[in-house]
């Protein structure tokens, strides 16, 4: 007696796979010891990486953002000083400086 079933491979193409984003690693340190600096942060296209002709993860790989370092010593904004002394061997006396400080 034969078998009452015939058998016959089919759907023998492998399908595409769609890449997904794995997780977001840990923010970079600040790229400022002290006021506003950047830091960023990556993940990667391999939950599953993409195959078979599959899409890659859409959107950003890398992702940045703003952060404070600690507070930064606030210079003035004008400099007063007294000098005294000799400049080219002429005797200046007491003279008295104001400086505007850059920022």
């Amino acid at each position: 007696m034969g078998s009452d079933t015939n058998g016959e491979a089919c759907n023998t193409q492998h399908c595409p796979v769609n890449g997904g984003w794995g997780l977001w690693s840990e923010w970079s340190s600040c790229s400022e010891t002290c006021g506003i600096g950047a830091r960023m942060r990556t993940r990667m296209c391999n939950t599953p990486y993409p195959r078979i002709g599959g899409t890659s993860c859409p959107g950003e790989a890398r992702e940045t953002g703003s952060c404070m370092g600690m507070l930064c010593k606030k210079l003035p904004e004008v400099a007063h000083g007294t000098l005294m002394g000799e400049l080219n061997g002429e005797d200046l006396g007491i003279v008295n400086l104001m400086a505007n400080v850059p920022r």
